[in-house]
């Protein structure tokens, strides 16, 4: 059985699962992006390289425990899964000392120049060096 729900744009239909609640569908369906397509790369792109350049951690786990992170709301993050919501953004600008502007949208006015310079090597580096592979047991 079908519901309708309103929201701000008008009504659409939220399918009833088992168990009795209602399956709401994804404010970022049919938006051309696939389930497995990240919906922010480059702010994720930005978040990896602020993690690289402030503490030079390859350990993902290790910066997020280190700041007040959970593993995967981090790694979301950097995969570019999600964005980081305004009060961790704030967080991450009074930590870090970036804007909020550069972790949504990549504007660099206001952003430290060493900062920038730092992550600039850093981004260099990643192009050139070579991707890590899983080895598959055969």
């Amino acid at each position: 059985m079908d519901t309708l729900i309103s929201n701000e744009f008008g009504y659409y239909k939220a399918q009833k699962a088992s168990m009795g609640r209602l399956v709401i569908p994804s404010q970022n369906a049919g938006m051309g992006k696939s389930a497995s397509e990240p919906l922010y790369p480059e702010s994720g792109r930005r978040l990896r390289l602020l993690r690289l350049a402030i503490h030079e951690m390859d350990n993902q786990r290790a910066f997020a425990d280190l700041h007040g992170f959970s593993h995967s709301q981090w790694n979301n993050y950097e995969q570019g899964v999600s964005r980081p919501k305004p009060d961790d953004a704030l967080r991450i600008k009074q930590k870090f000392g970036v804007t909020t502007d550069w972790i949504y949208d990549g504007s660099e006015a206001m952003m430290p120049n060493w900062l920038l310079e730092k992550m600039a090597q850093i981004d260099r580096g990643l192009d050139i060096a070579p991707k890590r592979t899983r080895r598959v047991m055969a």
